[in-house]
């Protein structure tokens, strides 16, 4: 997108900012506006109304969370696991240290081959069609939830050269500016006759977190760990404004065939108790200052790329020849230099920890009513039995009626709980403001929530629906959860107490 700022202007100055005047400004016009005070306040609002109606009319692209390269706003919602910074103090992996010798090697950041190029289209690209052999992934417009097609034919936006990364697995990234959608496509390609084809793809609303769920547990069909090709990827603007300001994807030669949250599935060969499970979360020594840092040769790209990892950290997201964080294609990106392979090999892996997998460090802010599934799966007497329920009821709301699944709780799993509540008097009415609060804990360990759901039936009944990720190796423990329905004056609760069982 071009840049459209007069010479001379403040820029990156906001309508908030002490003594500027909404957006970007000439100098010499601000002084002139504070000599006018007869018409300073009109013109204020003048431009500002011009300032906000330029923002409504970029449509899909100003929703979606990103722009243009050249403004390197950040991809997908700030509740993202992606975008949320890793608190002080929380727990690491008691084999921390084991986990992270055993991925071996030094750490690498090669642009030219295995990674992701990004193009950007916008209202006036063409559209082209797509053949896919295998699996499109299409998210719901809120990026909550997605369905699975076989091979389909899509129409794309697709700029004029787009071509997928070095190297055999042929990605590529479509940004499309106007809907807000990311595309990515795996094995990528152009036939003699023009036709471009790919095996699997993926079709992902910018406005989620990059956690899609699936209704029937299947995986994204996206990279390995199942999340969309964009998380993570570090891109030119970033380093250039020498701030990343989200978590960065990473991949190594051995991570387990497990996944936690936030990856959907995962491509791991690796085997034995140190295997890092896909959707692990690595930091980087928070405590270490800036001239440890440089000390080790860690400057320029290095230095801004160490800063994220200690801020925000990176997810095992994929199986790959060697230890790396992704890196933009430099087909795209054009680095000339600036990232290299060797950028980031002063950073020792021994630095690093594991935050403690299903601690919640990862898991979306439990406030909130998170979109989920619109399809309510029945219970069964068996799923009840497995797992004792008890009701707190009040006033105004009392229990009618709740089931769960979960398959007796199996390790790495999804256990899930239903509630239905209606008025205690026969002709009271659900109140208009309610909220939904769904908690697990496994011992003093919180358990990842996939989905939330408030669901009104009528005005007398609601369903609230509650899902959670039963980490992977929790066997024999107690998982204690509850799914608390809130309003003015009080809220109903429901609570389940099960043993998890091993994984089958």
């Amino acid at each position: 997108m071009p840049d459209h700022t007069p010479r001379g202007a403040r820029r990156g100055v906001g309508c908030r900012d002490r003594g500027c005047v909404c957006g970007a400004l000439p100098l010499h016009r601000v002084h002139r506006l504070r000599r006018l005070r007869r018409v300073a306040a009109a013109s204020v609002l003048l431009i500002c109304g011009a300032f906000v109606a330029a923002l409504v009319g970029t449509g899909g692209a100003a929703q979606a969370g990103i722009g243009s390269p050249s403004d390197c706003t950040r991809p997908y919602s700030d509740a993202s696991p992606w975008n949320t910074r890793i608190a002080t103090g929380v727990p690491y992996e008691p084999n921390s240290a084991a986990r992270v010798a055993a991925i071996g090697g030094s750490l690498s950041s090669d642009p030219t081959q295995f990674t992701y190029p990004v193009y950007y289209a916008t209202a006036s690209t063409p559209t082209r069609q797509v053949q896919l052999s295998g699996w499109l992934s299409r998210s719901s417009p809120d990026g909550a939830t997605f369905g699975n097609v076989a091979n389909a034919t899509v129409q794309v936006p697709v700029p004029a050269g787009a071509a997928p990364a070095a190297g055999s697995d042929a990605q590529v990234i479509i940004v499309d500016l106007a809907t807000g959608y990311e595309w990515g496509f795996f094995n990528f390609a152009t036939t003699q006759a023009g036709t471009l084809t790919a095996v699997n793809g993926y079709q992902y609303a910018f406005a989620g977190s990059a956690t899609p769920v699936h209704a029937h547990g299947n995986g994204f069909v996206a990279r390995g760990g199942g999340v969309p090709y964009l998380a993570g990827l570090v891109r030119p603007c970033e380093i250039q404004g020498g701030s990343i300001e989200h978590a960065l994807a990473f991949a190594y030669d051995a991570p387990s065939g497990e996944f936690v949250y936030p990856a959907s599935k995962s491509d791991g060969k690796g085997s034995g108790p140190l295997a890092l499970p896909e959707g692990a979360r690595l930091q980087l020594n928070p405590a270490l200052s800036e001239a440890q840092i440089r000390a080790w040769g860690c400057d320029g790209a290095c230095l801004t790329i160490a800063r994220a990892l200690q801020q925000y950290g990176m997810y095992v997201v994929d199986n790959a020849g060697r230890a790396k964080v992704m890196i933009e294609f430099d087909g795209t990106a054009h680095w000339n230099g600036l990232v290299t392979a060797a950028t980031v090999a002063p950073i020792p892996l021994a630095a690093f920890r594991v935050l403690a997998l299903g601690s919640g460090a990862a898991a979306p802010p439990g406030s909130g009513t998170p979109p989920g599934e619109s399809s309510q799966p029945s219970g069964s007497k068996a799923d009840k039995k497995k797992v004792k329920p008890t009701s707190k009821g009040s006033k105004r709301l009392k229990v009618a009626g709740f089931r769960v699944r979960g398959r007796h709780l199996r390790a790495d799993g999804v256990f899930r709980a239903i509630m239905t509540v209606r008025p205690s008097k026969p002709t009271g009415r659900v109140p208009a403001k309610i909220r939904l609060r769904c908690r697990a804990r496994i011992g003093n360990s919180a358990v990842p929530i996939v989905s939330a759901r408030l669901r009104r039936l009528s005005g007398r009944r609601v369903r609230a629906v509650c899902r959670w990720s039963i980490p992977p190796g929790v066997r024999g423990e107690r998982l204690r959860a509850s799914v608390s329905v809130g309003y003015r004056g009080g809220e109903t609760t429901i609570r389940f107490v099960g043993r998890i069982r091993r994984a089958l």
